[in-house]
């Protein structure tokens, strides 16, 4: 077999591939949906705990389950408003 050139079943196999009809916008929401997510989690990561420190509390109470309940509910409101913003 010669480099560069795919075997026949190869090519065959990547025609089938059916695109039409590819939900590109629920792909691309979900995508940034991920991405701000993650960064708005590793924001309220840094900033809570601090923030509990500057208020005189624990900063232990800051980054456990408090955080977690604040990063899982701004994830789950970011991905429906941006499926609502790109496929609706």
């Amino acid at each position: 077999m010669l480099l560069g050139r795919a075997p026949p079943a190869h090519r065959e196999y990547r025609r089938s591939i059916p695109l039409d009809g590819f939900p590109a916008p629920a792909a691309l929401s979900f995508a940034l949906a991920v991405f701000a997510g993650g960064t708005l989690s590793a924001i309220v990561g840094f900033v809570l705990p601090w923030a509990f420190r500057f208020a005189g509390s624990d900063p232990a109470l800051g980054s456990g389950p408090i955080c977690t309940i604040v990063q899982n509910v701004a994830s789950l409101l970011i991905y429906l408003v941006m499926v609502r913003a790109l496929v609706a």
